[in-house]
């Protein structure tokens, strides 16, 4: 779907879509892209199962129809050079 756009490498997964949760951990054994659709503030934890430092991850997230909502992401994350802040907007 992104992988237009984003450079996964060939290891990219069919998305795996998270159920809301306040605190989601994806789990990159199972696949690196990932898909959840936000019903209030989120926070994604560092991902578990990592193999490799560096590892491609995608998230898809969707906004609901409040929108607005907060997102926190684990002290892992790494958005990359020219990704300095997001902000998630309807």
């Amino acid at each position: 779907m992104f992988s237009n756009y984003l450079n996964l490498g060939p290891t990219a997964s069919p998305a795996i879509i998270l159920p809301y949760r306040a605190t989601v951990t994806p789990d990159v054994s199972a696949g690196n892209v990932f898909q959840v659709t936000l019903g209030g503030a989120l926070t994604i934890t560092n991902p578990v199962n990592v193999v490799q430092d560096g590892t491609p991850l995608l998230l898809m997230l969707i906004q609901d129809n409040a929108g607005n909502r907060l997102l926190t992401l684990g002290s892992q994350f790494n958005l990359g050079a020219t990704v300095t802040s997001y902000t998630l907007s309807t």
